[in-house]
């Protein structure tokens, strides 16, 4: 079954062109996600750090490999998923 997943990707600061980081996550997975910008998360340094929001569509054991491949190239936290209503 198909499910909406967020996971908090954590950035340098300099970071904040959420259209190159949707790319950049593309290419490096092969999955389409939609990134939602930057989001103040009050346990980062905003000199140092930038959180954003990524939803990926996808079945539960898609929504893992996108993870563990995501883990190796950035710091990234699950927030969980929730099916689709149809």
């Amino acid at each position: 079954m198909v499910s909406t997943f967020r996971f908090r990707v954590i950035t340098d600061a300099l970071e904040n062109n959420t259209t190159q980081l949707a790319q950049k996550i593309e290419s490096l997975t092969g999955r389409k996600v939609k990134v939602n910008g930057n989001k103040d998360y009050l346990d980062l340094n905003p000199l140092h750090h930038k959180g954003f929001e990524i939803q990926l569509e996808a079945t539960r054991e898609e929504a893992q490999k996108f993870y563990e491949v995501m883990q190796q190239h950035t710091r990234i936290e699950s927030l969980g998923g929730k099916p689709q209503s149809r």
